[in-house]
């Protein structure tokens, strides 16, 4: 159960199907153990505009 109205939750062929590509050139790791919501939101800012 999703527990979202009108969400519906993957069968496993849906999972099989996903396309999982690796991104080339997307390096922006954030620990959230260590950066709270506004760092981390920061730090994805900083990089964006970097791009």
């Amino acid at each position: 159960m999703a527990g979202l109205p009108g969400l519906r939750l993957p069968n496993w062929r849906d999972v099989e199907a996903r396309d999982d590509t690796v991104w080339q050139g997307a390096d922006l790791r954030i620990d959230t153990a260590f950066a709270d919501p506004e760092v981390a939101a920061a730090r994805i800012a900083a990089k964006m505009e970097d791009a």
